[in-house]
């Protein structure tokens, strides 16, 4: 026996309206993701937190067509770096920007970090630097602000995170003294 198409059940209605509402919510995540983008775009084209971000509604569509004309130029956020020895281990002192300083304690940047210690020091490519300078990058100024250096060591284990953050990022021994 057939069914006649009116007597059809209603669940592809039901789920077309589903579908309606996840793709109306979709589309309000994204708006909201749109204006959170075009947020950082202006504050970081009129040079960081300090801009008042909203300063009036003519300006803003002005702020945006420059901030994607301009070149941005990347952010300095290692000052330099050094190798140096301690006992008989060696240890690579990595000095942090101011910059380099609020980006870590933001969280952002780690990559470019680590890319400006290779171009500067191209042998701390070593397994387990990387993750040692990330660990660095994320703690370092919430445990201890304003300490001069960042120290990494090819020596130390290549551990996971966990033992990373135990370990306060120097797993295999304590942190040396300079």
């Amino acid at each position: 026996m057939t069914i006649p198409a009116t007597d059809a059940p209603s669940a592809p209605r039901d789920r077309s309206t589903a579908q309606w509402w996840g793709r109306l919510l979709d589309g309000i995540f994204f708006a909201i993701l749109a204006a959170l983008a075009w947020g950082i775009v202006v504050v970081v084209a009129h040079g960081g937190a300090s801009m008042h971000v909203v300063q009036s509604a003519a300006k803003a569509p002005f702020s945006i067509a420059r901030a994607a004309i301009a070149t941005p130029q990347p952010q300095q956020y290692i000052q330099r770096t050094e190798w140096t020895t301690v006992g008989d281990q060696v240890s690579l002192r990595i000095y942090p920007t101011e910059a380099g300083r609020r980006a870590s304690a933001g969280f952002l940047g780690s990559d470019g970090g680590w890319a400006q210690v290779l171009a500067v020091t191209p042998d701390a490519d070593k397994p387990g630097m990387r993750e040692q300078f990330v660990c660095h990058w994320r703690f370092a100024e919430l445990v201890e602000p304003g300490k001069a250096s960042w120290n990494v060591e090819p020596w130390r284990p290549v551990v996971n995170g966990a033992s990373m953050i135990e370990s306060r990022c120097n797993p295999g021994a304590a942190e040396e003294v300079f």
